[in-house]
């Protein structure tokens, strides 16, 4: 039998007021027979009082072992049970919290349904996405001699042992949804692109008259075709606002331009470049309209050619060979003149 600390204290103090009393009475004197008789009387009542005290210590300490073992002692399983229940012992408890984020997309019959694609913003510009923040704890609990008709939470997953003594219950339990608008990136501004600017907005509402359609798109291609006149430079040096100001551009900036007044406009669009050798390249518009019964990417020439205006170059509108005369698939195999006597009859 084991005790602890407390119980050993209290046998030391008995055992030290017994031997306290065997070396106090052999050295008291007496003087008289009334003396004996008074001593003997006081012994009595000392004996008296010690023998009720020392029972009631007994006591006391056979109560504080028997509960001591009845807390701690078991042969059924270790000592860390947390409870019991009608459903039988719970010999441990563990919650973790897990977040899950889904992508869904709005479908013809206007319901949110999870998308997996990662190229669906591009397959389907014209479409509302967004995502799904699900955050739910996972409740573990483990049970030891499980009664016969337990009564776990609703909707737990049970693993029962083999023997069907032992449990494992699992409670899923959602915590928040959260949700969160996916930007069209075919209808949203960027740095040169500023399809959010008061300017552009007025201007592709006024070409467009508020339409979205084909119609709309090819009217303000057009726009920009005319309008804007050439300019030779690499890359971007003007963004869409600075070219309309200026009326001028190259491939780039005129696509900037296209792009933006139609994202203004409601109408997806995006750009689109080929290059060879990293020295010569072309830029133009994509747009995303109904065309011969069915939604797609439509390319178009933005960029005004002087000298050069021809049917597919200057106010040709969006179609499937609107970039034909830009020959450039055709040269990957042939060194550029970069004194420009191979490709200046393109500008």
């Amino acid at each position: 039998m084991m005790f602890n600390h407390k119980q050993i204290i209290l046998l030391v103090s008995l055992l030290l007021v017994l031997f306290s009393c065997s070396i106090f009475i052999p050295n008291i004197g007496f003087e008289s027979d009334n003396d004996i008789l008074n001593f003997i009387n006081t012994i009595d009542n000392d004996v008296l009082n010690f023998k009720n005290t020392f029972e009631k210590y007994i006591l006391n300490f056979k109560r504080t072992i028997n509960s001591d073992n009845i807390k701690h002692s078991s042969n059924v399983g270790p000592r860390a049970y947390a409870s019991t229940n009608p459903n039988g012992f719970v010999v441990s408890t563990s919650t973790s919290i897990k977040t899950i984020q889904t992508k869904q997309v709005l479908n013809n019959k206007k319901k949110w349904v999870n998308t997996y694609s990662t190229n669906n913003n591009f397959k389907y510009p014209s479409k509302k996405f967004r995502w799904v923040t699900v955050k739910f704890s996972i409740t573990t609990s483990k049970y030891i001699k499980v009664s016969n008709n337990p009564h776990f939470p609703k909707g737990a997953t049970v693993l029962y042992s083999s023997d069907k003594t032992n449990a494992t219950v699992i409670v899923v339990k959602k915590l928040s949804t959260n949700y969160q608008k996916i930007p069209n990136p075919y209808l949203s501004p960027s740095n040169s692109c500023q399809s959010n600017n008061p300017t552009i907005k007025k201007l592709a509402k006024k070409i467009t008259n508020g339409k979205t359609d084909k119609a709309a798109a090819d009217k303000i291609l057009a726009y920009v075709q005319k309008k804007i006149v050439y300019q030779k430079y690499s890359n971007t040096k003007y963004g869409a606002l600075k070219t309309l100001k200026l009326k001028r551009g190259n491939c780039v900036d005129s696509t900037h331009l296209t792009v933006a007044l139609l994202r203004a406009a409601g109408i997806p669009a995006q750009y689109h470049d080929e290059g060879v050798y990293n020295e010569f390249g072309h830029c133009w518009p994509l747009v995303y309209v109904k065309y011969k019964g069915k939604n797609q990417w439509l390319p178009g020439e933005s960029t005004l050619i002087t000298g050069k205006a021809t049917k597919y170059s200057y106010t040709a509108p969006f179609s499937k060979t609107a970039v034909n005369w830009f020959v450039i698939r055709d040269f990957k195999n042939i060194k550029p003149d970069y004194n420009e006597n191979l490709y200046n009859y393109w500008w």
